[in-house]
């Protein structure tokens, strides 16, 4: 059983190692497909295949009108690779799997399910982290920090999208669509994916022009989530109710899935809820968690802080 991950990418050198590496770490070929870049993202593509990872296959450089049956082409160009019982990955470079496909069909899928959708985690750029990043330098020390620490806001996707089907010898994908058709049955658990569209002022300046100059191309109704006045129009505030933080001491499966339950106990201030859940599911992360989600959970949480603190062992 090998991984091939299909990962389309276009001027986005602010992530595109940090992508490479994440993808590394679970797949047995990476085929980088570039619809474009003018940054030098396709060079370090090159340069990684070549000195450090031979997983990275860089498929070509070609300017063309990104749409979601790209990813079929790169796939009919690789499937001589592929066996029966491969399985086939859509990715982007601001896409991270939280837990690797390869853990997640291993220990989350039952034998018979073969396509497995996503549950989507949007990092989102504040206002206030916006105002920050006016100095230039600023955005240049950031992108020195891993993703996972730089951005913490994010917005849970309501929807799900397919990236993960078992491969079969005569299984098509065609042009027109986004994914090979009869991929297989769906899985009832959803992968999670970690998403980061708005990294930074310079980036999201960058992506509006480029996704504005491509609409202007494009038929019309395409991609209307792309459509904006300006980049500006993407920021969000960082009081935003929906607006979540993420916690870095959520590292399994098991805290993503239960994040949402956890969410909704603090915010109906059910202090017994939330160390419950915490101590239950999260075991030893429980304190760091709590602290991570929100300063002042503990107190927001309660009619009893003393209670939570007690059943977390925090004391008092």
């Amino acid at each position: 059983m090998r991984f091939h991950c299909i990962l389309c990418t276009r001027d986005c050198v602010d992530i595109i190692l940090e992508s490479l590496e994440s993808k590394a770490a679970w797949a047995d070929f990476v085929y980088v497909y570039d619809t474009g870049s003018t940054d030098g993202t396709w060079e370090i593509v090159q340069e990684f295949a070549k000195k450090k990872d031979a997983r990275i296959v860089p498929f070509k450089r070609e300017e063309v009108l990104f749409r979601e049956g790209v990813r079929a082409y790169v796939f009919n160009a690789f499937r001589d690779n592929m066996e029966d019982g491969d399985w086939i990955v859509k990715s982007d470079e601001d896409e991270f799997y939280h837990v690797s496909p390869r853990e997640f069909v291993s220990n989350h899928l039952k034998a018979h399910e073969t396509a497995v959708w996503t549950q989507l985690y949007d990092f989102r750029l504040t206002c206030e982290e916006a105002q920050r990043q006016s100095d230039p330098e600023c955005v240049a020390r950031e992108r020195k920090i891993p993703l996972i620490n730089r951005r913490r806001y994010y917005l849970p996707i309501t929807y799900s999208e397919h990236r993960l089907c078992r491969y079969r010898k005569h299984m098509k994908w065609y042009p027109s669509d986004s994914f090979p058709t009869n991929a297989g049955f769906v899985a009832r658990a959803r992968i999670p994916v970690r998403h980061y569209p708005h990294r930074d002022v310079e980036q999201l300046k960058h992506r509006v022009r480029l996704r504005q100059a491509l609409l202007k191309v494009l038929p019309a109704g395409t991609y209307p989530h792309w459509r904006c006045e300006t980049w500006e129009d993407f920021l969000v505030p960082a009081n935003l109710p929906e607006l979540r933080f993420w916690p870095l001491a959520w590292r399994s499966l098991t805290g993503i899935l239960v994040f949402d339950a956890f969410a909704k106990m603090v915010e109906t201030r059910s202090a017994v809820g939330v160390a419950s859940l915490c101590r239950a599911d999260l075991r030893q992360n429980a304190p760091a968690l709590c602290f991570q989600l929100h300063p002042g959970v503990i107190a927001r949480a309660s009619q009893g802080g003393v209670v939570l603190k007690h059943q977390l062992g925090l004391g008092g």
